[in-house]
């Protein structure tokens, strides 16, 4: 089976113009295979959707990130709930599902993996709402969710006191023990 690549970008694209490139090579092979093929018109339409907005949505974040601009604060939760409507149409939300679906994508996976390990990606995959798009498209690509998240700092090990000695019967200190220190009492 032929597995489509991109065409090589310039040595120095961007990070988001290599992860909308690599969602416009997905969108095209989608809909190469979509229609009277293997995904039902809606969900086509629907997938393409998404993966178009996720592209955007990256561009427009790294934009902010170069021009200096803060992450925007998430937004307050209504104090009273919306009336829930009838969603006719999800798109499915188990692990690879467009690589099991469409044949010829699991290539596209593997491309966001590479791009989300480059060290150049992750002050961009740092950004809340960048990270909350890239999980599910890593869910949907069949990618590990560990890809999606920045690396984290090294975390210090916690001072460990070692128990004190034991003699051999293990119920009473040792002989050499240090007296437990009596601690006072607040009346």
């Amino acid at each position: 089976m032929y597995i489509p690549r991109p065409p090589p970008l310039s040595p120095t694209a961007s990070p988001a113009e290599r992860f909308a490139h690599i969602i416009g090579m997905l969108c095209d092979a989608v809909a190469a295979r979509g229609p009277g093929g293997v995904l039902p018109t809606p969900l086509l339409l629907l997938l393409w959707g998404r993966l178009r907005r996720m592209a955007t949505r990256v561009t427009r974040a790294a934009a902010r990130l170069a021009a200096g601009i803060q992450p925007r604060a998430p937004r307050p939760q209504p104090a009273t709930p919306r009336p829930s409507r009838p969603q006719p149409l999800r798109l499915p939300r188990k692990y690879a599902w467009v690589v099991v679906e469409v044949p010829g994508t699991a290539a596209y996976g593997n491309y966001l993996q590479a791009l989300l390990a480059d060290p150049q990606m992750a002050p961009l995959a740092a950004i809340p709402s960048v990270r909350r798009m890239l999980n599910p498209l890593c869910q949907m690509l069949g990618v590990p969710a560990r890809a999606s998240r920045p690396p984290r700092a090294p975390r210090c090990p916690a001072a460990v006191l070692p128990p004190p000695p034991r003699d051999r019967l293990g119920d009473r200190p040792a002989a050499n023990a240090p007296p437990p220190q009596a601690t006072p009492v607040a009346a």
